[in-house]
Protein backbone atom coordinates (compact mmCIF):
# COMPACT_ATOMS: atom_id res chain seq x y z
CA UNK A 1 0.00 0.00 0.00
CA UNK A 2 1.68 3.16 -1.22
CA UNK A 3 0.46 6.72 -0.95
CA UNK A 4 1.28 9.64 -3.16
CA UNK A 5 0.80 13.15 -1.85
CA UNK A 6 -0.49 14.14 -5.29
CA UNK A 7 -3.34 11.64 -5.00
CA UNK A 8 -6.56 13.52 -4.10
CA UNK A 9 -7.67 10.53 -2.01
CA UNK A 10 -4.57 10.92 0.13
CA UNK A 11 -5.27 14.60 0.78
CA UNK A 12 -8.90 13.99 1.64
CA UNK A 13 -8.05 11.03 3.84
CA UNK A 14 -5.46 13.09 5.71
CA UNK A 15 -8.10 15.73 6.45
CA UNK A 16 -10.58 13.09 7.59
CA UNK A 17 -8.00 11.50 9.89
CA UNK A 18 -7.12 14.90 11.36
CA UNK A 19 -10.79 15.49 12.15
CA UNK A 20 -11.33 11.97 13.53
CA UNK A 21 -8.30 12.40 15.80
CA UNK A 22 -9.51 15.76 17.13
CA UNK A 23 -10.70 16.18 20.67
CA UNK A 24 -14.05 17.47 19.43
CA UNK A 25 -14.77 14.32 17.43
CA UNK A 26 -13.73 12.14 20.38
CA UNK A 27 -16.27 13.99 22.54
CA UNK A 28 -18.97 13.50 19.91
CA UNK A 29 -18.20 9.78 19.67
CA UNK A 30 -18.23 9.45 23.46
CA UNK A 31 -21.59 11.25 23.62
CA UNK A 32 -23.07 8.28 21.73
CA UNK A 33 -21.68 6.03 24.49
CA UNK A 34 -19.27 4.31 22.12
CA UNK A 35 -16.41 2.95 24.18
CA UNK A 36 -13.50 2.67 23.95
CA UNK A 37 -13.29 5.71 21.70
CA UNK A 38 -9.71 5.04 20.53
CA UNK A 39 -10.63 1.56 19.31
CA UNK A 40 -13.61 2.95 17.42
CA UNK A 41 -11.44 5.66 15.85
CA UNK A 42 -8.85 3.08 14.72
CA UNK A 43 -11.62 0.95 13.20
CA UNK A 44 -12.97 3.99 11.33
CA UNK A 45 -9.55 4.80 9.93
CA UNK A 46 -9.05 1.25 8.70
CA UNK A 47 -12.49 1.27 7.14
CA UNK A 48 -11.75 4.60 5.40
CA UNK A 49 -8.44 3.24 4.05
CA UNK A 50 -10.29 0.27 2.66
CA UNK A 51 -13.00 2.38 1.00
CA UNK A 52 -10.82 5.20 -0.34
CA UNK A 53 -8.25 2.94 -1.95
CA UNK A 54 -10.60 0.10 -2.84
CA UNK A 55 -8.83 -2.59 -0.78
CA UNK A 56 -10.29 -5.48 1.17
CA UNK A 57 -10.33 -4.93 4.94
CA UNK A 58 -8.13 -7.98 5.41
CA UNK A 59 -5.49 -6.50 3.09
CA UNK A 60 -5.49 -3.18 4.94
CA UNK A 61 -5.15 -4.93 8.31
CA UNK A 62 -2.26 -7.07 7.01
CA UNK A 63 -0.51 -4.01 5.59
CA UNK A 64 -0.89 -2.13 8.87
CA UNK A 65 0.46 -5.10 10.81
CA UNK A 66 3.48 -5.38 8.52
CA UNK A 67 4.28 -1.71 8.00
CA UNK A 68 5.11 0.45 11.01
CA UNK A 69 5.48 3.57 8.83
CA UNK A 70 1.93 3.16 7.60
CA UNK A 71 0.68 2.76 11.18
CA UNK A 72 2.53 5.92 12.15
CA UNK A 73 1.20 7.82 9.12
CA UNK A 74 -2.36 6.85 10.06
CA UNK A 75 -1.72 7.33 13.78
CA UNK A 76 -2.90 3.82 14.58
CA UNK A 77 -1.19 2.34 17.61
CA UNK A 78 -3.10 -0.94 17.79
CA UNK A 79 -4.27 -2.85 14.72
CA UNK A 80 -7.44 -4.83 15.42
CA UNK A 81 -8.44 -8.07 13.76
CA UNK A 82 -10.65 -8.02 10.68
CA UNK A 83 -13.48 -9.75 12.51
CA UNK A 84 -13.55 -7.12 15.26
CA UNK A 85 -13.83 -4.33 12.65
CA UNK A 86 -16.71 -6.01 10.85
CA UNK A 87 -18.83 -6.41 13.98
Amino acid sequence: MYFSKQDPNYSMLKEIFNFIDSRKSHKIIASFRIKPVKTFVNDLKIWYLSVFFNYELSFVVDELNNNSKLRKLCNIDHVPTVSSIQT
